[in-house]
């Protein structure tokens, strides 16, 4: 009854029940799929997918022994924005912020990997593999999750259950959501003039396009309308690259080839009550932002911290779901979620609106001529909307 259950064993559910049991909670893990995170299944595209992680997600990830060297990481210490077709543009520098990087990419697989054996490695986890969660209902005394595993249909009254995924199971009813005009491409191209450490984002009326540095080249995260994304999966190797090239420019040469090209779907989704009646959301549960600032993994990491502490140690007879620790929870995730979530949106819409791109495109030189504003812009970046 004392034990929390944590549903979802993607990199947010295993860095929490790995945190937790450091803590001495004994954690049960539910996962839809297999545990080996090269098996296919509904996070198939996730998969394939890079993240890119700013410094304090790295320190929490530190508590697990995982270090960016660890699973292949790549720095980004510079980043360049700009508007296309228009001469703003800043770029920042991760040493104006009081840093060497502004954090590190990383593969969605090699980090999924390393946080799977750090749940192997923590015998105070269970786990149970092929668990699909049908409904959590919460109560004042217990949250009764009912699941289906190898053995059949399971019915469990747990103290708390945290839902740390998305996917098929939204239990609650009170989120905001809203689509996007877009949807995103991903994949890695290798590029003739490689910058090292740069990164770029640039913002174009169909939607940003960002090309981040990474151990096999530059992962591609390129939004645009439904129509044309799917033109860009249908065509060749060649004609992709060749329209690559058209909407980003010459800044790295010729892009020379390209990993399978992806496509997933962007929508807003922000739950208002994210803690409550021994049931929370964190992470992709929570809250699903659009990509262009890269915060959602490290907002999600911002949850997982405030809860972990939220629980504080194991001790005997303590209750991991009392509604005074999940109040203090809510409380203390109220503003960096709203500013974050805030944030992102207008970050991802306002470079999109009719007119826009001259005044945007004053908005960048600005921001590289006031070193102020860009001091500001790069700490920001390097530590976070949170801070």
């Amino acid at each position: 009854m004392t034990t929390p259950w944590v549903i979802g064993a993607g990199p947010a559910g295993c860095c929490l029940a790995a945190l937790l049991a450091d803590k001495g909670w004994p954690v049960t893990l539910l996962e839809s799929g297999a545990m080996d995170a090269s098996s296919p299944g509904p996070a198939a595209v996730a998969v394939q997918r890079t993240l890119a992680l700013a410094g304090p997600s790295w320190t929490l990830l530190g508590r697990l022994g995982i270090t960016p060297q660890q699973v292949a990481a790549h720095p980004i210490r510079t980043i360049h924005v700009s508007y296309r077709g228009q001469a703003g543009r800043v770029c920042l520098d991760a040493s104006e912020s009081g840093v060497s990087e502004f954090g590190h990419t990383v593969s969605y697989a090699r980090l999924l990997t390393a946080l799977r054996a750090a749940v192997a490695a923590r015998p105070g986890i269970t786990v149970h593999e092929q668990a699909v969660v049908q409904t959590v209902q919460g109560s004042t005394s217990a949250a009764r999750v009912r699941w289906r595993g190898p053995a059949g249909a399971q019915d469990s009254l747990v103290s708390l259950a945290v839902l740390a995924e998305g996917g098929a199971l939204t239990a609650s009813g009170d989120a905001l959501t809203w689509p996007y005009r877009q949807q995103a491409l991903a994949c890695v191209v290798q590029a003739e003039q490689p910058t090292g450490d740069q990164a770029f984002e640039r913002f174009t009326p169909d939607g940003p396009l960002a090309l981040l540095p990474c151990a096999e080249g530059y992962a591609l995260i390129w939004t645009a309308p439904a129509a044309r994304i799917a033109h860009l999966l249908q065509a060749s190797d060649a004609d992709f690259l060749a329209a690559l090239q058209a909407w980003f420019g010459d800044r790295l040469g010729r892009f020379r080839q390209c990993s399978p090209r992806q496509r997933y779907p962007l929508r807003g989704r922000f739950v208002l009550q994210p803690a409550g009646r021994r049931f929370v959301q964190i992470a992709n549960a929570a809250q699903t932002l659009h990509p262009v600032a890269g915060q959602g993994f490290n907002l999600g990491l911002r949850d997982i911290t405030t809860l972990t502490e939220a629980l504080g140690a194991a001790q005997p007879g303590q209750d991991p779901g009392s509604a005074t620790r999940l109040a203090a929870y809510q409380r203390a995730r109220r503003a960096d979620r709203w500013t974050t979530a805030g944030l992102t949106h207008l970050l991802a819409t306002a470079f999109a609106l009719p007119g826009s791109s001259l005044p945007m495109s004053l908005a960048l030189g600005t921001f590289d001529l006031a070193a102020p504003l860009r001091r500001g812009f790069a700490r920001l970046m390097a530590e976070g909307i949170a801070s």
